[in-house]
């Protein structure tokens, strides 16, 4: 080639470029090569056709349908139709110099173009033909309804031979064009025969199948459905084994394996007599499809690809049997250990040590949850047999909180985050898709719940401060502990709907597996034309975008809880400025009643307003102490804990989650990838909220005295049940004591009531009883444990 160049620095640069071997060779030498490879070297002489050839990538077909998602067959194509492949001489057409280069292999090195075959080569085919080439370049270009594209000209009226080598790749299994939407195009031309064999195998009946389609055309078009159309195929594993199975050759060469796939099997069993040599690519048709459309449960990701290695590449066979520096080369390693190979060092790879990290703190998790269980039923055991639950209404309150405190720690015995640490499966949530479902949404439920009880503390806090109540009205405290409940269901309502239009979309068991799996051929169906455009990616896709939506479904929801803590922050900061006022208020209230007891002109009228007013604050404190004190610690504890569910609630958290940046391990990935590990954490240390509110419960003597006297509390729980079951009014009643202010209301009558029946007469022991009221008195504190 090189007397040819006429000086052309140009295309010298072009070749050396492309790798062609220029020696010194004679003129009469290269006239007699120049026959043979007349289009190639035509092309190499002109500059434009030297231009297309450099900006051509061809790759092996065998890797590509293994590895590949038709993003370098689509880019071949794009380039061979564009302008600066058509700005070619006559005489230097490249696709005439490719067509010619696949044919003979000398012109193929010639250019460069040693792994150009199979779907490269049906797309030049195509290309060539007017008809043939204006389809291909509508399908390439188009989305969405391909089955009125392949309906109307030019698909309509293209070379069906032609064509068919584009989606299914000819005579073999291997060479098909990935970008293409081979399961519509298929279906569109199959006949009554195979239609209704394509519907037993849609129902799982790959016997009658292959009983019915009998003949060779119809089985091959079968094959080629089953290859192309996964999802409408449930047990597509089982046809291949079927298929296999009733071909002799591939029968015995898998009786080899005997279900083991690894390394060491694979290089025993096809090195043994009863497979075919590794030169018959062929006879591995059958062998190769079973493997591949089996799910990674039965044979893993790392066991494929080494499988496809071995067969697709006879050079990946020599780097396996072979010793260094043999097993060494470049060659082996590109093909073994990159991402333009088999990249055997990722899909083979244990778990990273991060996957157990995670599930070591999900295990705490569901540890501290079982222990947290236990605590708060036995909380409520303890309220409900010693009827505190009749009498206090901050009881009442406290019950709440503690079953939505079980609620919550029973969500989190559930290990919803636990990952999968087998090579077929790393980094897979191991749980079914349903069961997180739920269990995330009875999480969600009892953490609403935890925060509308948080509220309703504060709301009684605050009213107990401003009118001195120590209870509310039946109807009332009725009405605000629905409300309660109510709000979480409420979240477990909205979390559990929104996340099944999820798991619908694709976020399931059997989206994820396909996800991982790099065989996957194709995704599309008759009513989902869009997925067939890239069918090896659009598992990965969907499973990827449905795995987001729950992420941030899941965030929504923690994000509408921290503004309600918000709101119970709020609301705190207000009790407390109220409570402030109302020692300001008794401090003042204090000083005037010295003075009006100092001064004699004080009338009677106006010393028992401040008698009143005296008792009023008094109930107030009774308020503060019976029901805000009491109380108040649970409220801490609560927006302590807050503020792990902020962190879990941020962007942040969720770009450095196990959920968002890692769900599964992408098979051949080029690079690492990585787990991160805040949510996960976040959750184990909310977890340590109920056992906090346990521990809060406990620190009255009162209250653990009742919890641990085991003989007792076995003996007053038995008397309540039996009281239910037997209906006594004493065990099954709640009494609600009248306010503060109606006490004060009814106390003034009856000391007005007396003063009448005595006399208004006042002595010096009336006076300091009056001014030691201004005190807080030991007698309006609460005797109970709180």
């Amino acid at each position: 080639c090189c007397y040819q160049m006429s000086g052309l620095v140009k295309t010298a640069v072009v070749l050396v470029g492309l790798g062609v071997s220029c020696t010194a060779q004679s003129p009469t030498n290269a006239t007699a090569t120049t026959p043979t490879c007349q289009s190639m070297e035509g092309c190499l002489r002109d500059d434009n056709c030297v231009e297309c050839l450099t900006r051509l990538r061809p790759v092996s077909t065998f890797l590509n349908n293994v590895i590949g998602d038709g993003t370098r067959e689509l880019e071949f194509y794009q380039i061979l139709t564009s302008p600066v492949c058509a700005r070619t001489a006559p005489n230097a057409s490249v696709i005439s110099a490719l067509l010619e280069a696949h044919t003979t292999p000398q012109c193929a090195t010639l250019g460069n173009l040693s792994r150009f075959d199979g779907c490269q080569v049906f797309e030049t085919q195509c290309a060539a033909d007017s008809t043939c080439r204006a389809c291909l370049s509508d399908v390439y270009t188009a989305s969405g309804d391909y089955r009125a594209l392949l309906a109307r000209p030019p698909c309509s009226v293209v070379n069906r031979t032609l064509m068919d080598s584009v989606v299914v790749g000819g005579d073999s299994f291997i060479g098909y064009c990935i970008p293409f939407p081979s399961c519509t195009y298929l279906k569109m031309g199959m006949s009554p025969t195979v239609a209704s064999c394509f519907e037993s195998l849609g129902r799982g009946d790959a016997v009658s199948a292959l009983a019915q389609c009998s003949t060779t055309t119809d089985i091959q078009t079968l094959d080629h459905l089953v290859k192309f159309c996964t999802t409408e195929i449930p047990m597509s594993c089982e046809y291949w084994a079927a298929r296999c199975n009733s071909n002799p050759t591939c029968k015995a060469c898998l009786a080899e394996f005997n279900n083991d796939f690894s390394t060491d099997s694979i290089l025993r069993s096809l090195s043994s007599r009863n497979c075919p040599p590794l030169s018959q690519p062929m006879n591995y048709n059958l062998l190769v499809m079973y493997v591949t459309q089996c799910p990674i449960s039965m044979i893993s990701i790392c066991e494929k690809s080494t499988f496809s290695c071995v067969v697709g590449a006879p050079t990946c066979f020599s780097c396996f049997q072979g010793t260094a520096p043999a097993n060494e080369t470049a060659e082996c390693h590109t093909l073994l250990y990159t991402s333009q190979g088999f990249n055997l060092h990722e899909t083979c790879k244990p778990c990273p040590d991060t996957v157990f990290e995670i599930n070591r703190i999900v295990l705490a998790t569901s540890i501290i949850g079982g222990v947290s269980v236990v605590a708060c039923l036995a909380i409520l055991v303890a309220i409900v047999a010693y009827g505190r639950d009749q009498l206090f209404a901050r009881d009442r309150i406290v019950l709440g909180l503690m079953v939505s405190n079980a609620i919550y720690s029973s969500a989190n015995t559930m290990p919803l985050n636990q990952l999968r640490t087998t090579s077929a499966a790393c980094g897979q949530l191991a749980l079914p898709f349903d069961t997180i479902q739920f269990g995330r949404s009875w999480w969600f439920l009892g953490k609403y719940s935890l925060v509308c009880f948080e509220m309703l503390i504060l709301v009684l806090s605050i009213y107990a401060l401003q009118t001195g109540t120590r209870t509310l009205r039946s109807r009332h405290e009725a009405i605000l502990h629905i409300l309660c409940i109510a709000g979480g269901f409420a979240a477990f309502a909205a979390f559990f709907i929104e996340c099944g239009v999820i798991i619908n979309s694709g976020y399931n068991e059997e989206t994820q597996v396909a996800a991982q799996s790099p065989f996957t051929m194709s995704h599309a169906s008759e009513d989902d034309d869009a997925n067939d455009r890239f069918p090896g990616a659009s598992a990965a896709e969907r499973f990827d975008s449905a795995r987001t939506k729950f992420d941030k479904l899941e965030q929504r929801m923690l994000q509408a809880w921290v503004g309600l803590l918000g709101i119970s922050i709020a609301l705190w900061l207000a009790m407390r400025v109220k409570f402030a006022t109302l020692v300001s208020e008794w401090k003042r209230t204090k000083a005037t009643s010295e003075t009006a007891w100092a001064d004699a002109c004080v009338s009677k009228y106006d010393r028992d307003l401040l008698q009143v007013k005296h008792r009023v604050l008094d109930l107030m404190k009774v308020g503060y102490e019976e029901i805000a004190r009491p109380l108040e610690p649970f409220v801490a504890v609560f927006v302590v804990f807050g503020v792990p569910a902020i962190v879990m609630a941020s962007d942040y958290c969720q770009d450095h989650s196990d959920a968002s940046s890692a769900s599964t391990v992408k098979a051949f990935s080029s690079t690492t990838v990585t787990f991160g590990t805040c949510n996960v954490w976040c959750e184990c240390v909310l977890s340590l909220r109920s056992l906090a509110t346990v521990c809060v419960y406990l620190t009255w003597r009162e209250n653990r005295v009742e919890l641990f006297s085991v003989g007792k509390l076995c003996s007053r729980l038995s008397r309540r049940v039996a009281g239910w079951f037997w209906l006594s009014s004493n065990s099954s009643k709640v009494k609600f004591k009248k306010t503060g202010l109606e006490e004060v209301l009814v106390e003034q009558e009856s000391d007005d009531d007396q003063e009448d029946e005595a006399g208004a007469t006042e002595s010096v022991s009336d006076r300091t009883n009056y001014a030691g009221a201004a005190e807080w008195p030991r007698s309006t504190q609460s005797t109970t444990p709180f």
